[in-house]
């Protein structure tokens, strides 16, 4: 499933008197959804006449618009006055339209597991007060998962919310661990400062298709280790990870549990603890 945020307007030429469905993002989504691509629409559209034209020709495509939100203001309008030469040049109408009136609670508190990507613009990054909804939205993140079919070139996969925050103490970093290996038991990481010989542990246990919370720790670098519950040796291990103050990271468990492990998680379903620097 692919999530598209934004705007969805009416392009309108006064000199030919047509009107003509536009927007960057409402677009996007019917493009996707005539392509057979499951499809949910994130905007405001009006009820007035022009807004259920515009919800028609979503639904007529197949995007879903459970996401969609409708209110009693007019359908945005780009003016569009087109020289001799077939140049155009916009302006809007903005100001009390549905468009730029997403606002923060009318958003989902959370996404269907099913979604993959989520697609964000054009317009709706400028209006306001939907640019500063989008700004102010959940995180989140899609990772593939299971083992790789060689042969259907397929992998499993799902989707987590990044619930981080802006750092302000930027001696420490904040980490945080994904489980996203399908035949491996629930386990916990470690992280051991390579100066203080300190472990600690990353969070509680997590289970696969599953992600901890996100902790604090001085910045340095680290051996890291997951462990089921129980055991004192280690199911995965990758040495020497540094973590720099102030920044954002995602240690993620991937491969086959049953094949040998690599530090590079470059190798088909070998094992790894993958090092993401989220920001």
């Amino acid at each position: 499933m692919i999530v598209v945020c934004g705007e969805a307007l009416i392009d309108r030429i006064p000199s030919s008197g047509t009107d003509s469905p536009g927007g960057g993002p409402f677009t996007t989504a019917r493009a996707l959804a005539r392509l057979g691509i499951p499809t949910q629409f994130l905007g405001r559209l009006s009820t007035d006449r022009l807004g259920q034209q515009l919800r028609d020709l979503l639904r007529t495509d197949g995007a879903d618009l459970s996401l969609t939100s409708f209110g009693p203001e007019p359908t945005t309008l780009a003016i569009a006055e087109v020289d001799p030469d077939g140049h155009a040049a916009y302006r809007f109408v903005i100001d009390g339209t549905s468009a730029p009136n997403l606002t923060r609670q009318m958003l989902p508190d959370s996404l269907s597991p099913d979604v993959s990507v989520v697609h964000v613009g054009t317009l709706g990054l400028v209006f306001e007060p939907v640019a500063t909804t989008i700004a102010d939205a959940k995180f989140y993140s899609f990772y593939m998962s299971g083992f790789y079919d060689a042969t259907a070139k397929t992998v499993e996969g799902f989707v987590v919310e990044d619930p981080f925050v802006e750092p302000t103490d930027f001696t420490v970093a904040t980490v945080r661990f994904v489980h996203a290996i399908s035949n491996a038991n629930p386990m916990t990481l470690y992280a051991k400062n390579t100066t203080t010989g300190t472990e600690v542990a990353v969070g509680v246990e997590i289970a696969y298709k599953g992600a901890g919370t996100f902790t604090a720790l001085p910045a340095g670098a680290y051996d890291l280790s997951t462990r089921y519950t129980g055991l004192s040796t280690n199911a995965l291990a990758r040495p020497g990870v540094s973590f720099l103050g102030g920044r954002v990271y995602t240690i993620t468990a991937r491969g086959d549990i049953t094949a040998a492990s690599s530090a590079t998680c470059g190798s088909t379903n070998k094992t790894c603890l993958d090092n993401t620097a989220n920001r």
